[in-house]
């Protein structure tokens, strides 16, 4: 299951999206409970296998949410990607709710579920919200960026001039 505000699926090359703007409800309810399901939900892009591909100033202030309360193991969740490779999100502002619901196991982030690889780059970026029942703070919200980075970014998420959108 791939469900995104702009692209479910990409597999053939880095796309780069200007100026976008996602303020609707994006999510899906799957309706078995096969633990090994793949889900991707995102405001943007729900699963790109493709290194590189970049928002910027974008922004997103719709509800991205996996509902439903099966274990399903093999799921992420993001306000802006939901499974990706070395992605660039700069400049692009975020205030949503990204949610699991009661679903167990999987990655969620405000920005990423997870990312693969390593040379991403998240700058930039105001970011406010909630992920999961947590509302973000300014003294929070770098914890909540990126459910899982298998890979390094280019700079830590502290360094890189990301800040909470009520600054």
């Amino acid at each position: 299951i791939t469900v995104a505000g702009f692209i479910g699926l990409n597999k053939s090359a880095a796309a780069t999206m200007t100026g976008c703007y996602n303020k609707g409800y994006v999510g899906s309810t799957p309706v078995s409970n096969n633990a090994n399901q793949l889900i991707r939900i995102a405001g943007f892009v729900a699963h790109s296998t493709v290194n590189g591909t970049k928002l910027d100033n974008c922004s997103n202030t719709g509800t991205i949410m996996l509902e439903n309360s099966h274990t399903i193991l093999r799921n992420w969740t993001g306000g802006a990607f939901g499974y990706c490779r070395a992605v660039v999100i700069s400049g692009c502002t975020f205030n949503a709710e990204v949610a699991r619901g009661t679903v167990s196991g999987g990655k969620i982030g405000a920005l990423i579920g997870q990312d693969e690889t390593a040379g991403g780059v998240v700058e930039k970026n105001r970011i406010a919200g909630k992920v999961d029942d947590t509302v973000l703070t300014a003294d929070n919200f770098l914890s909540y960026i990126v459910g899982l980075k298998n890979g390094s970014y280019t700079t830590s998420l502290a360094e890189s001039n990301n800040s909470f959108l009520t600054e």
